[in-house]
């Protein structure tokens, strides 16, 4: 079963996240970008290619006994890249202000090791797929999407839910199913 742990924004947010990356496809007619569903936008914390139902399970518990960080804000800023921008694969926007995920990424990780689950050996780069580009981009695009860096788009938000999903392939794209899903503390008004 193909799983991973996500942090969800609140519905107003994706609305916006969704609101930008229809603007931003329109700078991006000619390419080929899988863009991600208005509802699949999130931050992931571990992604778990294959695991068991003994493995499933104990992850579901674990995450239900997780303390969850105290709520803090953050804020999203467009755009940027995965692996760099002369040949973008993921097109992102990112999160200022996460040192208070780095715990809990740190201790979730953890648990999956003693799980004997493998873990990302990357540096921690909380982020929002907005698209995977399927065919390089050309120079007009790129230089199209950097005109987009350093936007902010949201400047004062907090994480909604923490979400263990599955998710299921199919030619119609990815789709999330939520397992477990853990409400965050929130002091917003």
């Amino acid at each position: 079963m193909r799983t991973f742990i996500a942090l969800d924004l609140p519905h107003q947010a994706c609305e916006k996240i969704y609101q930008f990356s229809q603007n931003l496809q329109k700078e991006m007619v000619g390419t080929k970008i899988s863009w991600a569903k208005k509802n699949q936008f999130h931050v992931t914390l571990a992604f778990l290619k294959n695991i068991n139902q003994e493995q499933q399970q104990a992850i579901s518990q674990y995450l239900n006994e997780l303390s969850l960080p105290s709520p803090f804000n953050f804020s999203l800023r467009a755009v940027d890249v995965f692996p760099h921008w002369h040949s973008p694969r993921v097109i992102w926007i990112g999160l200022s202000s996460f040192q208070p995920l780095i715990p809990l990424k740190k201790d979730i990780d953890h648990f999956l090791k003693s799980l004997h689950l493998p873990t990302d050996k990357r540096p921690f780069i909380p982020h929002i797929t907005l698209g995977r580009v399927k065919k390089s981009l050309t120079k007009k695009h790129i230089t199209a999407l950097e005109e987009f860096k350093g936007i902010e788009l949201i400047p004062d938000e907090q994480f909604e839910y923490l979400t263990f999903y599955q998710s299921k392939l199919s030619k119609e794209g990815a789709r999330y199913i939520p397992l477990l899903r853990r409400r965050f503390p929130n002091d917003k008004k």
